[in-house]
């Protein structure tokens, strides 16, 4: 006997299930063939939540889907469209909705996924984004549909849902399928940013309308309080093998979709924040380069991989598109640099966005400076990093140049218990921790 619809609420963070963990349900259920999708916001953070999921649900080789995604507002990275398109690698179709020039300005803001059978359907309709948020931090609200299709009303909200998504799922000037070409020519139009410069830009706009720690404190007012939810996202699957990047701009890949690769080793998934940290300060002496570069020491890295939050989850863009692109953290850490004379007197203090990247090739760990700190640092300086100093900076960057003799150096020198490979230089670097 056929059934009308079915109905539920998923109301996180206070219900027992959230959205994301509906959503991995039903990709893992076996009970479904088709998939579509409609979400305004995705990021790295999302993706990493149902992008296994979303893989084995489509090698099953019986299966379709058809995503929407939406470019509004910044709400989407480059990151997260390009990771989404390269976890799909030609076996699904990726659409961006985005109004143009020509009509009124819309924002394209739906949150839906429709699963199908051929006599079922399952539907949650509601707030929920591709994001860690939407899926399963944030206060949101859906409505889930359990859907009999030999049932006549189920079948006649089906039709109309299905006419619903095909609005946003035809291709046309509003709404494009995703391939490389697009995906460059969107960051080069600036209609689709690095999560970096997204977390950027909003640390600009809290600095221009607040004032103090407040600037850094993404929203968390202290006229508020806790709700008393405190329900954590999953730690994410493992990422799935996935196709090479697409972002070698400024020149758009070309011919069919890339090859699918090996993920690498280094890029295991691991959430920079969420990695067991064994030391405080990292002590390094350094040799700053005249493009700002510094290196660091992988060897470093691999001894307490939490400090760095490696392995990173970014992708550089290589100037040359012949160039490969290297890892690095994402967003930048934010740092306060602090230099001092030989006296002790601080001489430059700043805060800065650090760029952060780990050269595979030579297996390098390298930061780059700005000008007005670079060039007040002499070489085997002492760089003293310090992890986590207050709430409103990942790290703080102390450098104490050779001529300093203060009891503070000589004590912070004497934790220098490892030497570098000298690289042909006259001299080799030494590093430790504190």
């Amino acid at each position: 006997m056929s059934q009308p619809p079915r109905l539920g609420i998923v109301a996180q963070p206070f219900a027992e299930r959230a959205l994301g963990s509906v959503l991995v349900a039903e990709l893992q259920s076996g009970s479904w063939i088709r998939l579509r999708g409609v979400f305004a916001f995705l990021k790295q953070s999302g993706l990493r939540q149902v992008a296994g999921p979303i893989d084995s649900f489509l090698r099953r080789g019986d299966t379709e889907a058809v995503i929407t995604v939406g470019i509004d507002h910044d709400g989407t990275s480059l990151e997260g469209l390009e990771g989404l398109w390269r976890v799909l690698d030609g076996r699904a179709k990726l659409l961006v909705f985005k109004e143009g020039q020509g009509g009124p300005a819309r924002t394209f803001h739906p949150k839906a996924f429709l699963f199908e059978s051929d006599d079922q359907a399952f539907a949650v309709i509601g707030s929920g984004n591709l994001t860690a948020g939407g899926l399963f931090l944030n206060h949101e609200l859906a409505v889930s549909i359990a859907l009999d299709l030999r049932d006549r009303a189920s079948a006649s909200f089906h039709r109309q849902l299905l006419a619903t998504f095909d609005a946003w799922q035809r291709p046309g000037p509003a709404c494009r399928e995703v391939d490389a070409s697009l995906l460059n020519a969107l960051y080069d139009a600036g209609d689709l940013l690095s999560e970096s410069a997204i977390a950027a830009a909003a640390r600009a706009a809290r600095a221009a309308t607040r004032r103090g720690a407040a600037a850094q404190t993404a929203g968390r007012s202290s006229i508020f309080g806790s709700s008393g939810a405190a329900v954590p996202a999953p730690a994410p699957p493992p990422m799935p093998n996935m196709a090479a990047p697409a972002m070698t701009l400024p020149v758009a890949p070309t011919g069919p979709t890339p090859p699918r690769i090996a993920r690498p080793a280094a890029r295991r998934t691991v959430v920079r924040t969420g990695a067991t940290v064994i030391h405080k300060a990292f002590l390094i002496e350094v040799r700053p380069q005249h493009n700002g570069e510094v290196f660091l020491s992988k060897q470093a890295v691999d001894e307490d991989p939490g400090f760095f939050g490696f392995p990173f989850t970014g992708w550089t863009t290589p100037h040359d598109p012949k160039n490969p692109p290297y890892p690095m953290a994402t967003p930048d850490p934010r740092v306060a640099i602090v230099v001092y004379d030989q006296r002790g007197t601080a001489i430059v203090r700043l805060a800065h966005s650090l760029n952060v990247v780990f050269y595979t090739l030579k297996s390098e760990i390298r930061i780059t400076l700005p000008p007005r700190p670079l060039a007040k640092i002499p070489a085997f300086s002492l760089l003293v990093m310090t992890r986590n100093p207050t709430a409103a900076f990942d790290y703080r960057l102390e450098f104490l140049p050779p001529s300093n003799n203060s009891s503070r150096a000589r004590r912070l020198r004497a934790k220098l218990t490892r030497t570098l490979p000298s690289g042909g230089a006259k001299r080799s670097r030494r590093y430790g921790w504190a």
